[in-house]
């Protein structure tokens, strides 16, 4: 899955929308508050940093309002933070692409400007081109790092169309590249586990048959969810740039135990509740609706899974709570955003019948196994 970090001085909705719709997951950060947001995010992730800027003799992108000049020096400042500012998976915010999309102005694509080597400037051309384009540097900017994680002494597998990348002979905390910086990789302290780090076709084709096998199973059960969904969290029906968390333990004042699935934190922009979300897994074979034709209704499993998420909702809410939020999450998270993903996807009068107990369950979003399918689907056809 791309994870792009969309910047200038000015949002561009219509290419923030359209690269959201092909399947892209995108954060807008104003370009002042780039460094800042580094530097403060530590769950931050990203494969590409994106930024749309105006041709300084065209007059007609007067609303974007921002210039190559300052994309490029803000370029120069990525690649100037320290080294031991890395993500949660040890890749450096340093080396990390950096592309520049003019309007109106032909630039060549090119690798080097001004000292810094992960820089990519390139006309733009229309969204679709453009997505493509940072899908080109960001390719290129993963086998770099896959070259680099290989020589480091970490073991790099080729697995199915995906590459896995686990320990070696050498202790991550000791080792570091241009691309990795192990004291800050953070994904997990067991031995031999693996993590994907870059996905081909066939890998994704294997992922996507592995998945709806494990929904079209009447015997798949949630802890087999769970723990697929943990290994693959790009699967998650995720609305922003996130990080997941799984079974965050939580108690309250009786002492009684709450575990979330997955709570779900935004990498920006986390300061706000509701950017947040609490993520309930339930069967796919659950039903969604019951009753006659002419008044159809949630059925008792939809209506058991939305009690639940609420009665988390409350347990957020309730002020008591604080400390022990914060001390799970780190954070004293009061109004998250609640979700279920349950059931499968129905069609004609069922939909609609659906899409109305939606809309009086306003506050909590319900996901369906299918829709998680097709987005990952399409990811084929791209």
């Amino acid at each position: 899955m791309l994870r792009i970090i969309l910047t200038g001085e000015v949002q561009e909705e219509t290419v923030t929308a359209e690269w959201r719709r092909a399947g892209a997951r995108l954060e807008f950060v104003a370009m002042a508050q780039v460094i800042p947001t580094i530097r403060d995010e530590e769950e931050m992730q990203a494969d590409c940093l994106v930024c749309i800027v105006d041709d300084e003799g065209e007059p007609d992108f007067p609303h974007l309002g921002t210039r190559l000049p300052a994309a490029i020096a803000l370029s120069g400042s990525v690649s100037r933070l320290p080294d031991a500012l890395a993500m949660p998976d040890g890749r450096k915010w340093n080396a990390l692409p950096f592309v520049v999309l003019v309007r109106n102005e032909q630039h060549p694509i090119i690798g080097t400007t001004a000292g810094n080597s992960n820089l990519y400037v390139a006309p733009y051309q229309g969204s679709a081109t453009a997505l493509e384009l940072v899908k080109i540097a960001v390719a290129e900017y993963r086998q770099r790092l896959l070259a680099e994680l290989d020589n480091l002494g970490l073991v790099v597998r080729y697995e199915v169309g995906q590459y896995r990348v686990g320990h070696a002979l050498l202790e991550r905390p000791g080792l570091e590249g241009r691309y990795y910086y192990g004291p800050r990789d953070r994904r997990g302290d067991a031995p031999g586990v693996l993590f994907t780090v870059d996905r081909d076709l066939l890998g994704v084709q294997a992922e996507v048959e592995e998945f709806e096998q494990l929904i079209n199973d009447p015997e798949t059960t949630e802890p087999q969810l769970q723990r697929f969904f943990e290994g693959r969290p790009h699967f998650l029906p995720m609305q922003r740039l996130m990080h997941a968390y799984p079974r965050v333990g939580l108690r309250d004042a009786d002492g009684r135990l709450l575990i979330p699935d997955f709570v779900l934190k935004p990498v920006v922009a986390a300061q706000r509740d509701r950017n947040w979300e609490v993520l309930e897994l339930k069967r796919p074979q659950a039903r969604l609706l019951t009753g006659p034709a002419n008044h159809r209704s949630f059925s008792t499993e939809v209506t058991k899974a939305l009690t639940q998420v609420r009665d988390y909702g409350d347990y957020f809410a309730n002020l008591a709570h604080a400390e022990e939020v914060e001390r799970a999450l780190g954070r004293r998270l009061r109004h998250p955003s609640l979700a279920v993903l349950i059931g499968r996807l129905p069609s004609g009068e069922e939909l609609s019948a659906l899409d109305q107990e939606q809309v009086r369950s306003p506050h909590v979003r319900i996901v369906t196994y299918d829709e998680v399918l097709e987005a990952q689907r399409a990811e084929l056809n791209r």
